[in-house]
């Protein structure tokens, strides 16, 4: 492949000019490129910095890069972050139980359940069946085999 050839993944893009042949002839510069590297490079492509954790895996991608490979990651949440989607669930399944239903002494981030379910506002048929697919949702996310 020559500078002035296009790689297959710009297919997609629209107005190809000289500033993707650039980056084309940046990468022919390093030369063949390993699997592992391939996969940096796609972590990096995939990076979005309005992602509400971008700077863990702004963290994750440099440790990919300093390790020259990347690390298995894990699904597990961090024990603070699964107790607060715990206490959405038990909030929210609570309300759909019962809207009328006050002092249950949880929170999620510094929100009390009393506080967010007044976010949700006077119940409805259709917010509650709303808030159900949400409950449904987060045990989804907590228990993987439910269904």
């Amino acid at each position: 492949m020559t500078d002035k050839e296009l790689r297959a993944c710009w297919q997609n893009c629209s107005g190809l000019d000289d500033e993707v042949a650039a980056i084309d002839a940046m990468e022919n510069a390093l030369g063949p490129l390993d699997e592992e590297t391939v996969r940096i490079r796609g972590l990096i492509t995939l990076f979005e910095a309005c992602y509400h954790e971008a700077d863990k895996e702004a963290q994750f991608i440099v440790g990919a890069i300093g390790a020259g490979h990347c690390p298995a990651r894990s699904n597990e949440r961090p024990a603070r972050r699964k107790r607060e989607l715990e206490n959405a669930r038990d909030i929210l399944a609570m309300w759909c139980g019962d809207p009328a239903v006050r002092g249950m002494g949880l929170e999620v981030g510094g929100v009390g359940a009393d506080e967010l379910v007044n976010f949700i506002g006077e119940p409805s048929p259709l917010k509650l069946w709303q808030v159900e697919r949400v409950v449904d949702r987060v045990r989804g996310a907590l228990e993987p085999d439910c269904p």
